[in-house]
This record gives structure tokens, sequence and C-alpha cells, in this order.
């Protein structure tokens, strides 16, 4: 089990975890996700996941990004908000790792016409030491739209118990652009 600042989270059988984002709450989006890996050969990894979001009627005018305060609007209602997707790891050293990830964003609910938007993503892991680790964020959502590009690096500690992960990241999008910090704080019980 993790309990974090960005996720609470339950591992099933070793393959599979199920879990909440507690941050998202104070946002009036509550939301569950669940993750199985279907694949561990070699360096080779694969798994699927998905989440749901209930965006309760207002919510998007509590989010403290204008960028998502102007691309949707729920004052009329909930909206649903469902990723689907796939993530390719690959682990070709000791110290490193590259996580791919494809997913399928659909947006529906009272008062806003069905949206579905594809994104992908890369994130480029280096470990020194198997405590630290330094990651490179790249980030594409909507392809053909241009809805949004990030990119961003954080470092992230790992000691038996606990976890830490700081980080910047800046998001553009043709509402403008926005600088994001990053702090998780998790333990692992």
């Amino acid at each position: 089990m993790l309990l974090g600042t960005d996720y609470f989270e339950l591992g099933l059988g070793g393959n599979a975890q199920v879990g909440l984002r507690p941050q998202e709450f104070l946002f009036r989006t509550p939301n569950l996700h669940g993750k199985v890996r279907l694949f561990a050969r070699g360096p080779i990894e694969l798994s699927v996941h998905a989440e749901t979001l209930a965006l309760l009627s207002g919510a998007t005018s509590i989010f403290t990004s204008s960028n998502f305060v102007s691309r949707i609007d729920n004052s009329s209602g909930t909206l649903w908000v469902i990723p689907v997707g796939s993530t390719l790891s690959w682990f070709p050293a000791e110290f490193a790792a590259i996580h791919t990830t494809l997913t399928m964003l659909s947006v529906g609910g009272k008062g806003q016409p069905y949206y579905a938007s594809l994104g992908l993503s890369a994130v480029i892991e280096l470990r020194a030491l198997k405590r630290n680790g330094l990651l490179f964020h790249f980030t594409e959502i909507g392809f053909w739209r241009q809805d949004m590009f990030v990119i961003g690096a954080s470092y992230r500690l790992n000691l038996s118990w606990f976890g830490a992960q700081i980080g910047y990241f800046y998001r553009f999008s043709p509402d403008g652009s926005q600088a994001s910090p990053l702090l998780s704080l998790g333990a692992t019980l």
C-alpha cells in the first residue's frame, strides 16, 4: 500500500493496483484508477491503465490553472473524464529506464459534447545508487489539435518505506504557457 500526497494505491496480486488521487477531491473531482501489468520479460514491461474522474458541477472554475478553466466548462453539470492507455517500459541498463505511454482521453456529460483526445508521453529515468533518480518528462496531448505540450524534469528519492519527488514542468497550449512545480511525498506500508 502506498499513501502519498499524489496517490493512495493498493497493490493486488503483484501485477495490479487500484487507487485514487486525493488532491483532486479538493477540486471537486472524485476519481478512481487501476493498472494491470500484462507482460514482463527481460528488459520489457507492458501494462494497461484506466481512470474515471467525475468533475462535479463547477469543478472546472476552481482549478488553479487558467488552461483548464478556459478549455472546459461544466457549470451545467457533472462531466465524466475517462483516460485509458498503455505503457511500455524498457530497462536498457540497471541505471536507466524509458517509459512511453499512449493514452486516449474521453470527456462527456451534461452540456458538453463528447470529446476525445490522444496523448503520448515519455519519461527517461536515470538512477544512481538505486535510491536516487533523475527523470526527464515529455508529453504531447491532443495530436493534430495541439491541446498541450508538457516538458519538465524531476528528482526522485526512494528509501525502503519513504519516497519523495520534486520537479518543475512547463505546459504550453493555445491558451498560453504555464510553469508548475511538483512536490510529492509518500510512504509504503
